[in-house]
Formats: structure tokens, sequence, C-alpha cells
């Protein structure tokens, strides 16, 4: 049997089909059908439903969601730039480059996971006063320190999950 749809795949699944069907102005009640009618359309008919489709196969609808949204993948593509991604904000790391501004990928990101956890904005913005004592986002290392925060609450929530039956 095939590996079953991972977590991170679900999430993004469905975060991605519901930003799809504001788009398209359709109410969140009416799209459970068509994302229905959507999966099996990519994948041939093997799923019906989104926790029925394997790795593969959400993969496939993933890229295809991605393509017809033209949405750009989240790779930063230089290389100073990706190292601070990665790096400013932690306890022990020093950077003497200097300081690097957070950019539109950090805020696309935090857009996503705001999404991704279920809250609106106002109680992002109340998260990040509190994780910055309330400071707004400028540089990298901020954007690091709230979005390690919120992965780590998902991660979290996660394996609670997974031990409740």
């Amino acid at each position: 049997m095939a590996n079953p749809i991972s977590v991170r795949q679900l999430v993004c699944l469905q975060s991605m089909w519901a930003r799809r069907m504001r788009t398209r102005g359709i109410a969140a009640a009416d799209s459970r059908e068509l994302r229905h009618e959507y999966i099996a359309a990519a994948t041939d008919g093997r799923a019906r439903g989104t926790k029925e489709l394997s790795f593969a196969d959400a993969k496939r609808v993933l890229r295809l969601l991605f393509a017809e949204q033209g949405s750009k993948t989240m790779t930063i593509a230089d290389a100073a730039a990706a190292r601070a991604a990665g790096t400013h904000g932690r306890k022990a790391h020093y950077d003497a480059s200097g300081v690097m501004l957070a950019g539109e990928q950090q805020f696309a990101l935090l857009a996503t996971l705001r999404h991704a956890i279920g809250w609106d904005q106002a109680r992002l913005d109340v998260f990040v006063a509190r994780q910055l004592g309330g400071a707004a986002i400028r540089t990298m290392a901020d954007a690091n320190r709230v979005i390690w925060a919120i992965k780590s609450m998902m991660r979290r929530q996660v394996t609670e999950n997974k031990g409740v039956k």
C-alpha cells in the first residue's frame, strides 16, 4: 500500500483549496464537492476525497494547485539570504555581515502559517507583539523568531492529535 497523505500536505492542500475558492467567490460550504471532484480528476479516480490521497497523489494535486494559482515556490535564490533565513535570530548565532531585513517571502510564509493554524490577522498581530516584546517584524531575526514559534506550536498540535484516538 502507498504511503498516505502527510499532515503537512493536508494542511497545505486545504489552505490552497480555500484560497482557490475565495478567488472564485465560492462559499466554503459549497467547496467540498468541488474539491472531491478536483481530486478525483487529478488522480484519475484513485482517490475521491482528501484523506484518501496517497503521498504521491497529494504531491500531484498540490503541484496542479500551485501551477493553477501561479504560486511561486518558497525557495530563496540568494545563498546569503537563504542562510540568513535559517540562522538569523538563533541564540548562539552572530552574523557579522549585519542585519537583514525581512522580505516578501518571510511575510508570505507567515500568511501561509497563519492560515494553516487557523488564525486571523488580528490574532497573528497579538502573537507577534508578544513574541517580539511589542515590536513589529522588521528583520530576518524577528521573522524567524515568530515563524519558528508557530511551527513549533503546529508540531505540538500534530503530536497531541496523534496521541488522541
